[in-house]
């Protein structure tokens, strides 16, 4: 549990901050924040901290809830993520696209800081592997995600400036209940720094382009996260960073969008999400409806050693 007041990081039983003395609560259901957003439940933990599905009394609607987490930080370090915080909510809540959950209020609750956005019902694509992976999805499945994947980072990234998510992977691609399109959720707003001065997170390592270790995330390393995800749902397996064997009983089309997407060097990547759009909406779109059911990992080629953080 996090302190609210100075982010230290306490035992999940503690009533006092260890640090500051201050008093720990966390939020009750039922509790109203903001004077607007009645807790209904607790989901879990996201990229940015706690995550709540809350009625907004308001609109009448349900929404999620995602509170900063600050934990672990210096009161100069609150501070910046305090700003930071604003400034990344302003942007998302400028965003309109239909695979991206609306951001549309952030505020302040008893020192906590808070995002409120659309709730998105359905399944992630880690749930739906987990389901239906025999032990990967069918090429087909995979291919129709990833062309609304790339087409919501082609939009993400045409903003000005970019908007790079930083942490595309099975668990933050959700299929919509009903329609069944493909959202793109849980931007990690209050992101520590993984290299002093450039505000930049790490993000999730099986999905994480070099350049990101060094805390430089370009657009490029969504693709690669992109290419990674898809690797993954159609291996069936985890990733290994920075190794991704060929994959058989994938047609070559959808293997040659791989291979380049992951590539190492950023500048071996696709220029933008808009050329690896071009390249799924090419020739390999008809052949993949006829995929396998089960897809397996044969190494052609030795994959390249990791690469040090």
């Amino acid at each position: 549990m996090y302190c609210p007041d100075c982010g230290l990081q306490n035992r999940d039983t503690a009533r006092f901050c260890t640090g500051c003395g201050v008093t720990l609560k966390e939020v009750a259901v039922g509790a109203v924040l903001g004077g607007r957003y009645r807790v209904d439940a607790r989901l879990g933990q996201g990229g940015m901290g706690v995550v709540y599905r809350a009625w907004d009394v308001r609109l009448e609607c349900t929404c999620a809830l995602k509170e900063m987490n600050a934990g672990g930080q210096t009161s100069d370090e609150r501070a910046e993520s305090i700003a930071r915080f604003k400034r990344e909510a302003q942007t998302l809540r400028g965003l309109l696209h239909p695979g991206l959950p609306r951001v549309y209020d952030f505020f302040e609750d008893g020192g906590r800081h808070f995002l409120a956005q659309d709730f998105i019902e359905g399944e992630s694509f880690e749930v739906v592997l987990a389901r239906d992976g025999r032990p990967g999805l069918l090429e087909a499945e995979v291919w129709a995600l990833a062309l609304e994947a790339v087409d919501i980072l082609a939009y993400l990234h045409a903003q000005s400036p970019p908007v790079i998510h930083r942490d595309v992977k099975p668990s933050n691609l959700m299929r919509r209940a009903g329609t069944g399109q493909v959202v793109l959720v849980d931007f990690g707003i209050a992101r520590s720094s993984h290299a002093a001065g450039t505000g930049t997170a790490i993000g999730t390592p099986e999905y994480c382009a070099p350049e990101q270790y060094a805390g430089k995330a370009v657009p490029a390393s969504d693709l690669y996260a992109l290419g990674a995800t898809l690797h993954h749902l159609l291996a069936g397996g985890v990733p290994t960073p920075f190794q991704f064997p060929t994959l058989s009983g994938v047609s070559p089309d959808l293997r040659a969008v791989l291979a380049k997407a992951t590539a190492l060097n950023a500048l071996d990547r696709y220029a933008s999400a808009a050329e690896m759009r071009q390249a799924l909406q090419g020739p390999g779109t008809s052949s993949s409806s006829g995929a396998a059911a089960q897809t397996q990992v044969t190494p052609v080629d030795p994959p390249p050693p990791p690469l040090p953080p």
